[in-house]
């Protein structure tokens, strides 16, 4: 299954020449120009990554750091331009995998999208090996109570 990815930018000329080289890589992508959109794709689409323009309106950034607490395995790649990447970095800090500055360098596009890719695949992992622990650990205290609560000699 194709990764689901939604594009920010209120550039749309940008956003839809971004999403024609990310569908290439295989990607799904849905391009969101304004705050009702983003808000309605933050609240309705299962999202694997995001590439955003913070700055793209003024409740973007907001938007965008409430949903990243809300959905740590969501990975944040930011796009400014240069003069606004410190800002972004100030304002996202370890919340964005990864800062491109416009205009997108291709190489550095997938390099950002291998690396969202694999934390994605990272974060799956861990979640599954918690399970397993959880459910072992269960079973430990299920054994054990079992042999507290039934006594037998085992020779």
């Amino acid at each position: 299954m194709a990764k689901q990815v939604l594009l920010i930018d209120r550039d749309k000329d940008h956003a839809e020449a971004l999403t024609l080289y990310i569908r290439r890589k295989l990607f799904d992508v849905v391009i969101s120009t304004s705050n009702e959109q983003t808000v309605l794709f933050l609240d309705n689409q299962a999202l694997d990554i995001i590439i955003a323009h913070p700055f793209a309106t003024p409740e973007t950034a907001q938007y965008l750091l409430t949903f990243k607490k809300a959905n740590p395995q969501v990975q944040v790649i930011i796009t400014a331009l240069k003069a606004d990447l410190d800002e972004a970095m100030d304002l996202f800090g370890l919340n964005a995998l990864d800062y491109l500055d416009l205009p997108v360098n291709s190489r550095a596009l997938d390099l950002a999208l291998a690396r969202a890719g694999a934390q994605t695949s990272l974060l799956n992992r861990m979640d599954r090996y918690t399970g397993r622990l959880e459910d072992l650990h269960t079973a430990r205290n299920l054994f054990n109570q079992l042999f507290e609560e039934v006594p037998c000699y085992i020779s």
